[in-house]
């Protein structure tokens, strides 16, 4: 951003020379993943760059370019950030067309891409003037405006560490609103922030909701009640009232879920939330660390896949050992169902996994995968292949909820009286009973 900023100050020496425009660019896209944080330094980059800042919002973008153009008082060097939207197009390699019967949206969109572009290649180059917007990727502007003399500079920001967003968000909201599971741990929260409010409008409701809930009960927040504005929302909502024998058999689902989430992740360490209370839609929800190993990483393994699918057969597996196999939920798992047979199907039929890799012939099985519609053989194939390799999931995860069943019920009934439970309480739990089982 600064060598941007030192390149537009740079062309911006004494008489307008259309060559140095050309170089410090007149159609920037900035790429980050807060707009809003953008957004909000492009004062600072104009200042830097000694040009006029012109905003045009997102609703005006597409629907009065002569106007804001001409608002533009002639010789002044500006830079005016166009406000992401529907203008920019949709990501593809492929330049936009018009479909057979574009809605209105759409034309205007388009007969906006295709003015927009003309005018860069021509009046714009003898103008002090740059176009900017912001994007998380380069590759959402249509193609169309991705040409020499037209959106040709891209400045990509590095984002920001979990560490580096948790302070500053420490910092602006105010450090004594907040415990020591927060501030002491800055990163933790970060991680949090990264997942779950990814912009600085979601992140200024989230400081309001904060000093708000530590405001009216009298005590610092910490991380217990940040993960429930992170499942929940920011909004304040009743839960729907439950006995325990009601919350029972959900408790003893999503116990499963948080357990075998537990132990068969590459950390080993407890979710940080688990809840059976009746919000927001859920009756049962499961919350892992989120900065375990299997929620950052960007190269997921055979095994990450193979841990997902067995997480999500963790709550009938739970509910076929407590409760019994004629008294497990008729629907409760299927979501959970749907989702495992999504997960082992591109497993097995696009990316190429056998179901069993012990040796070399059974991990060279079924290296041949799906390209395309599957033939009605393939799908054959790939359905015998899926319908076993869940059955053995299943009973892998029976076999390790069987062997630490103890802790499973404790699990179990500590849900379904208290409702929640957090990480600290998890952990307790574990260290209440025997040694959990590898």
């Amino acid at each position: 951003m600064r060598r941007w900023a030192s390149d537009l100050a740079r062309a911006n020496r004494g008489t307008f020379d259309s060559g140095a425009w050309s170089m410090a660019g007149h159609g920037v896209v900035v790429e980050h993943d807060d707009l809003d944080e953008i957004r909000e330094l492009m004062p600072d980059v104009a200042r830097d760059g000694g040009l006029v800042l012109s905003i045009v919002e997102r609703e005006a973008v597409g629907g009065g370019f002569e106007s804001w153009m001409d608002s533009i008082p002639e010789g002044t060097p500006t830079l005016i950030y166009l406000e992401p939207g529907r203008w920019v197009g949709t990501a593809d390699d492929d330049e936009q067309v018009l479909p057979p019967e574009p809605t209105h949206d759409e034309a205007m969109a388009y007969g906006f891409r295709a003015t927009l572009a003309k005018f860069m290649d021509s009046a714009l180059r003898e103008l002090p003037v740059v176009l900017v917007t912001v994007l998380q990727s380069f590759r959402q502007l249509d193609p169309l405006l991705r040409r020499e003399g037209r959106f040709d500079r891209r400045v990509k920001l590095p984002r920001s560490s979990d560490e580096v967003l948790g302070k500053v968000f420490l910092q602006e909201t105010g450090a004594s609103v907040f415990d020591e599971s927060l501030s002491a741990q800055p990163s933790r929260l970060g991680a949090v922030l990264r997942a779950e409010f990814r912009d600085s409008r979601r992140r200024s409701l989230l400081r309001q909701a904060l000093r708000r809930r530590a405001w009216r009960e009298g005590r610092p927040v910490g991380l217990a009640d940040l993960v429930e504005f992170a499942v929940y929302g920011t909004g304040d909502e009743d839960e729907k009232a439950h006995t325990v024998d009601e919350r029972w058999p959900a408790a003893v689902h999503e116990a499963g879920h948080a357990l075998v989430g537990w132990l068969d992740s590459r950390d080993r360490v407890p979710p940080v939330y688990v809840s059976v209370t009746d919000r927001g839609g859920y009756l049962g929800i499961v919350v892992p660390p989120y900065d375990a190993h299997e929620q950052i990483t960007d190269n997921r393994t055979r095994l990450d896949v193979v841990h997902e699918i067995r997480v999500r057969l963790a709550g009938r597996a739970a509910e076929h050992l407590i409760l019994g196999a004629d008294r497990t939920s008729a629907r409760g798992s299927l979501c959970d169902f749907e989702s495992a047979s999504s997960l082992a199907c591109d497993l097995l039929g696009r990316w190429g996994h056998a179901p069993e890799v012990e040796s070399d012939l059974e991990a060279s099985s079924n290296l041949a995968v799906v390209i395309g519609k599957p033939t009605a053989s393939e799908y054959a194939h790939v359905e015998t292949m899926l319908r076993g390799f869940l059955q053995a999931q299943f009973l892998w995860v029976l076999d390790l909820l069987r062997a630490n069943q103890a802790t499973l019920e404790r699990i179990a009934q500590a849900l379904a009286s208290r409702g929640v439970l957090f990480q600290h309480e998890l952990e307790d739990l574990k260290d209440a009973g025997r040694k959990i089982a590898a």
